[in-house]
């Protein structure tokens, strides 16, 4: 079900806000998950969390699905670096998720915003994150972007093979952050075509195993 490298989303069971905690799996056992420190998507930073916190958690599975499975932090462990574990899920307990709710891979990629209900002058930037739901991407000085808006994304996306594949998606604009003095917007795709949707959960599942090999070659 699991294995060395994968990674985790983990998110509070109980919360008034949508914080999510992105994790590598670095051992396993019967009854555990060994994570490394889990970081905050927004802040980059880690943080603290006392035995016996529920979190939802999900993961990207080799059959090219993504899982939710409910857990807690059962314990922590000092290896080469400090673990938290995690209790692992009986596969009876997974939970399949659609294909928008897929979890987020790091990359930057060129993408081009312009407008769709709103006027403004088009501008390009590139992205922290993406997923097949959506993206987030940092944002200019003086952008137009505010939080409702309808907007247009075209991303470029390079394949292993080779070949390079333009992904254009109608999206709601989510969240404007601010972090050190710099503004990230997250963006949700309303419209996004089945051949385009293909080629993103595609890509994704290419750079997780790439990032997957890097650590076990390390």
């Amino acid at each position: 079900m699991f294995a060395i490298g994968d990674s985790l989303i983990l998110e509070p069971a109980v919360s008034r806000q949508e914080i999510r905690y992105k994790c590598k799996v670095m051992e396993l056992s019967d009854d555990q998950i060994y994570i490394d420190y889990p970081i905050n998507e927004i802040t980059g930073k880690t943080e603290f969390f006392v035995n016996g916190t529920a979190f939802k958690a999900t993961f990207y599975h080799q059959d090219q699905n993504v899982y939710m499975f409910q857990t807690e932090l059962s314990g922590r462990k000092i290896d080469r670096i400090p673990l938290l574990a995690i209790q692992h899920p009986d596969e009876k307990s997974l939970v399949k998720l659609q294909r928008r709710q897929f979890i987020r891979i790091e990359t930057m990629l060129d993408i081009a915003v312009h407008p769709s209900d709103t006027v403004f002058i088009p501008f390009t930037s590139v992205t922290s994150d993406i997923s097949a739901g959506g993206l987030r991407m940092a944002l200019p000085a003086g952008h137009p972007l505010k939080e409702g808006m309808r907007i247009i994304c075209g991303v470029i996306l390079p394949m292993n093979s080779g070949t390079v594949h333009c992904l254009r998606a109608e999206c709601n604009v989510l969240r404007i952050l601010e972090h050190n003095g710099k503004e990230k917007v997250s963006v949700h795709f309303s419209s996004i075509g089945e051949a385009a949707q293909q080629n993103l959960v595609r890509y994704c599942f290419e750079q997780q195993l790439a990032e997957k090999k890097k650590l076990l070659n390390e």
